[in-house]
């Protein structure tokens, strides 16, 4: 279960509903993810994480999240996760 005690500024965290996983995330940070148009960063992997990254970019709304998964030769690829129980820590 996501907690608010990791030290790294998260804000909350949030179920997605497809397979029921927990993700936490925090306030973007990356200035590249910025200029993207993420306004969070989705905690996805541990250490050092999937693809070498702990966070991926994301546009995160009250029932949706947008997630930057990749770039081709269109621009950005963006995901849609349905997600629930968006929970805020009180930090």
């Amino acid at each position: 279960m996501a907690n608010g005690n990791t030290g790294d500024n998260i804000l909350g965290y949030f179920t997605e509903k497809g397979y029921g996983n927990d993700f936490e995330f925090k306030a973007v940070e990356c200035e590249w993810l910025k200029a993207q148009g993420c306004t969070h960063e989705i905690a996805v992997g541990g250490l050092g994480g999937v693809y070498g990254s702990r966070y991926r970019g994301a546009k995160l709304l009250k029932t949706v999240a947008h997630v930057l998964v990749d770039e081709d030769e269109n621009g950005n690829v963006w995901k849609k996760w349905d997600i629930k129980k968006l929970t805020l820590f009180n930090n």
